[in-house]
């Protein structure tokens, strides 16, 4: 227990001597403090200490309010001359007119966690260790005083181009239409173009938005396609915003081009390319083929039929058990000149060459030859 009333004073020592030896230094530039609505001005925070500042963190974060945007675009530190700078750059949007007076609160935390461990080496970490405190320390900054006036839903500068790759199309063609809008307004401005035309149809893609914050400001490009069918000529309409130049100072309408479009007339039955898209297959007739599969099989099960009856035919004759049962040439020769109608005319010529060439007869193979012709 000593020891660890000893780890404590040490800590509450240092943790003393830290507070007292470190010291910062927190600058607010804030312009212009003259602006229109929807327009953006820079806000820098820099959190210079009087050394690297070991220890100490330095928090910043925006309260929430009603029609005003933080958009946080840089957060770095680095050090000059060993000492530690912490610089955070902000965009503000002031969504309605106005005079602001916007209060900025922020806090430095401390902790001698490295301290600590130092003081700590060599004892066993358990239930009675020393944790890492912290202290805060509430920072009041000067708040920021900003005139708003009245201006436009978007303010800045900003592009809008309306194009079509085919002003002439043969009807049902689909007319290809891009939208494309570039400028400083926030994301959360911008929104999708519509159109409507009598008499055709249109297909549409969400817009699809590419968005940068930067230390000069918002940089925002809303992309949106169209798909028009129709039969006859029609006329896509201009498309148009409104905004606040704020290099003009004044309210500026971006109006696009109306758009002719011609439409050829073709015959329905040339819609379709015939070698591209060529005539649909006859559907299957499902009856027709099991017709074809029934007299198929019935053909193979009759001819089946045919020769498993004849050999029965065959095999119950008592011919071949006679020629089973005979062991000499001579009188399986007079057995077989008995026999009419059956294709044993080589085995009996073989056999008769046989017995008067008196030739030693292979009584086996021939009767093997015999049973085989008469299906044996």
């Amino acid at each position: 227990m000593k020891k660890i009333h000893g780890n404590l004073i040490i800590f509450y020592i240092l943790s003393f001597w830290l507070h007292a030896s470190e010291s910062y230094k927190i600058d607010i530039n804030y312009n212009p403090k003259t602006v229109y609505a929807n327009q953006t001005i820079n806000l820098d925070i820099v959190c210079k200490f009087d050394g690297r500042g070991d220890g100490m963190d330095f928090i910043f974060t925006p309260v929430p309010l009603d029609n005003v945007n933080f958009t946080l675009v840089q957060d770095f530190e680095n050090f000059k001359d060993a000492k530690r700078i912490i610089n955070l750059h902000y965009l503000i949007e002031f969504k309605k007119e106005g005079s602001y007076n916007i209060s900025l609160d922020a806090s430095m935390r401390r902790t001698n966690s490295q301290q600590l461990r130092e003081a700590s080496t060599g004892r066993d970490l358990g239930p009675n260790s020393i944790k890492v405190q912290y202290t805060k320390e509430n920072i009041k900054l000067a708040p920021l005083k900003v005139e708003v006036l009245k201006s436009a839903p978007l303010a800045g500068r900003f592009t809008l181009n309306a194009t079509v790759p085919k002003r002439t199309i043969k009807a049902y063609e689909p007319t290809q239409l891009k939208i494309e809008l570039t400028g400083t307004a926030h994301k959360n401005s911008l929104s999708a173009f519509k159109l409507e035309i009598p008499n055709t149809t249109i297909f549409k893609d969400k817009p699809k938005i590419d968005f940068t914050a930067t230390k000069d400001g918002f940089n925002s490009t809303l992309v949106q396609h169209f798909a028009i069918s129709a039969t006859e000529n029609f006329t896509i309409p201009s498309f148009s915003i409104i905004y606040f130049d704020t290099i003009k100072k004044k309210i500026v309408e971006l109006k696009t081009d109306k758009i002719d479009i011609n439409v050829a007339k073709v015959n329905k039955e040339n819609l379709l390319d015939k070698t591209n898209f060529p005539p649909p297959k006859k559907p299957i007739d499902w009856n027709e083929y099991l017709n074809y599969l029934f007299w198929y099989l019935l053909g193979i099960l009759s001819v089946i039929i045919f020769i498993f009856l004849k050999r029965i035919k065959i095999n119950d004759s008592p011919i071949s058990d006679i020629v089973k049962s005979t062991n000499e040439p001579k009188e399986l020769l007079k057995i077989l000149l008995t026999i009419k109608d059956q294709p044993i005319d080589s085995c009996i010529k073989d056999l008769e060459h046989s017995i008067y060439s008196r030739k030693d007869v292979n009584m086996r193979d021939i009767k093997k030859r015999i049973l085989k012709i008469l299906g044996e």
